[in-house]
């Protein structure tokens, strides 16, 4: 691998309005969550994806595109594909690509108010506890053991309150006006979201926010300012002050899991 194609993308980048954003989420097998946690594959590995990936994205730089193309891969954060080249081959990626989306949104199936207010914590815990939950701390300790390129890596933050029994998406404004229930509904607060982005900015990586029109775009929370949620992110990851606001942090309890 060339050493100088692995460097932050984001430096090279005068003008972010002169380039169009691409990512390609590659399907290499059907497959289906278990438990709280993980994936198991439910249909044999199509090993041609990965062949065919490398040279499609090199045709796709030759566009004469305006405006220009960046090129992103979206990764599954199972952590049997992360590991097999012949899904992800990271030493033929990292030439041709120009960011790594890391899929690390709803990383649990299972909404547990009681044991943590989200659905993907932070802090790597024991697999062999009874109150294991996977997080983006072990999904990066397995990306430390491919060859992809950490400079590249963007990190999914989920931006949204989870209801566990609603098969649709929840909205902060929806809690601001106190239509949610705390005992099953899992509410991240400004201070989730300020560690959430501190921890890409401490990994040296990139942070992509997911869904941001369901943070408090009104200011129903009446907090400082609207989208108090994706401004503790960004707070988090510049190193700039957490932002509280008492609304918003409906479920600021102590958890055994941050």
């Amino acid at each position: 691998m060339n050493s100088d194609i692995c460097i932050n993308f984001y430096d090279n980048l005068q003008n972010l309005y002169d380039y169009s954003f691409l990512v390609i989420k590659e399907k290499y097998w059907i497959y289906r969550k278990w438990n709280n946690y993980g994936y198991f594959y439910s249909t044999p590995i199509n090993d041609s994806v990965a062949k065919n990936i490398v040279p499609y994205i090199k045709q796709l730089k030759l566009c004469e595109c305006n405006p220009k193309l960046i090129i992103g891969i979206s990764i599954y954060t199972v952590p049997d594909a992360m590991k097999d080249p012949t899904i992800y081959n990271f030493e033929e990626l990292n030439d041709v690509v120009d960011f790594y989306e890391i899929q690390t949104y709803q990383l649990n199936t299972i909404c547990n108010p009681k044991l943590y207010n989200g659905l993907t914590p932070i802090t790597k815990t024991d697999t062999k506890d009874p109150n294991y939950l996977y997080s983006m701390e072990e999904v990066a300790s397995h990306l430390i053991e491919t060859k992809i390129c950490r400079t590249k890596i963007i990190y999914d933050i989920e931006l949204y309150p989870i209801n566990i029994k609603s098969k649709t998406y929840s909205s902060y404004s929806q809690v601001c006006k106190g239509k949610f229930k705390n005992s099953s509904w899992c509410v991240q607060t400004s201070k989730d979201f300020y560690n959430k982005g501190k921890f890409a900015h401490d990994q040296k990586s990139g942070i992509n926010v997911v869904i941001l029109d369901l943070d408090d775009i009104n200011n129903d929370c009446e907090c400082n300012t609207t989208f108090n949620g994706f401004k503790n992110i960004i707070a988090g990851f510049t190193g700039g002050k957490y932002i509280p606001c008492p609304k918003f942090d409906v479920q600021s309890y102590h958890y055994p899991i941050e």
